[in-house]
């Protein structure tokens, strides 16, 4: 078992009062982003799957939580239609929610857009994130939009 300790006392005296170049609101420099390896995102035959390799997640898609072995972030994962081109995963550690998660297909199916609401902080208040991706290739025929 592995403990880790951290003790604020002589650090909190030495920043108390004073400006840090840490301090602010951040935007991600989203040009900066390209050239990110694509994700692969997939819903067939009611499995909704994403990623690739060791960190692929396969998960029935019938609203029930489904344990997720080895994940160090999530140990559940429920995965639920809200529409043909609507799909809410949620995330549970240890029993309690830590990510929400909406992907959702535009109307032409060229691009999807992920938005995550993050409890997983000590002080449970969300964090939402919202991430645009683009579609490489075409959709198959007769498969999901997602």
């Amino acid at each position: 078992m592995k403990v880790l300790a951290l003790l604020p006392g002589p650090f909190l005296l030495q920043t108390s009062g004073t400006s840090s170049a840490f301090n602010g609101t951040w935007l991600m420099d989203i040009p900066s982003s390209e050239g990110a390896a694509p994700e692969s995102i997939a819903l067939d035959r009611n499995i909704f799957s994403r990623g690739d390799g060791a960190s692929k997640l396969s998960v029935k898609v019938d609203g029930r939580f489904h344990s997720i072995p080895g994940d160090g972030y999530v140990d559940a994962v429920a995965v639920t239609m809200l529409g043909s081109r609507k799909v809410r995963e949620l995330d549970r550690y240890q029993g309690k929610l830590a990510y929400s998660v909406v992907y959702v297909v535009s109307a032409n199916g060229d691009t999807l857009t992920r938005k995550v609401l993050d409890y997983s902080k000590p002080d449970g208040r969300p964090i939402p994130t919202t991430m645009t991706y683009r579609r490489i290739g075409r959709i198959m025929r007769g498969a999901s939009p997602v």
